[in-house]
């Protein structure tokens, strides 16, 4: 197995890079330690975080309810993101285990708001728009990525050249 990598230079990692190893690094274990007036438990905002997804983007998907379930779901994040605190290793894993549960309720709504059609039977069912749209969204994809800490989404088409 040795002889796989043996002799192989590995890439140089650059300035940048390591400037975003720190970053990450720093916002992982900031909870560990942390002394906050009032302690926001892991379980609780998971939880927090879960009913506002249930209640707000649930089965039927209405825009007004989906942009007002992204709204508490940001400012739940704002706000008990820097009162999860941890003691030790499981304490740490359960808060950072949260913090993405936060980070993926807001993608799976800001990319059920974008996605303006109905699909899969229940699975993404709009009322406003209950119908396919084939000439729209055939072949696309709602894609998201982050900058600078912030989510960017966009439509990406599969399949080019098939």
């Amino acid at each position: 197995m040795a002889e796989l990598v043996k002799g192989k230079e590995l890439p140089k990692i650059d300035a940048d890079q390591l400037k975003q190893i720190e970053e990450t690094k720093q916002q992982i274990f900031a909870p560990l330690g942390r002394k906050a007036d009032y302690v926001v438990h892991p379980t609780e905002f998971e939880s927090y975080v879960r009913g506002i997804n249930h209640e707000y983007v649930g089965l039927k998907k209405y825009t007004a309810k989906m942009k007002r379930g992204l709204e508490l779901v940001k400012r739940a994040k704002d706000g008990c993101v820097p009162l999860l605190t941890a003691d030790n290793p499981h304490e740490l894993m359960r808060t950072i285990e949260a913090k993405n549960i936060a980070d993926l309720a807001e993608v799976h709504i800001q990319a059920s708001i974008m996605r303006d059609e109905s699909r899969l039977g229940t699975v993404h069912y709009r009322v406003e728009y209950p119908e396919k749209n084939d000439d729209k969204w055939y072949d696309k994809l709602v894609t998201v990525g982050q900058v600078n800490g912030e989510f960017k989404f966009g439509v990406t088409q599969i399949n080019v050249g098939y």
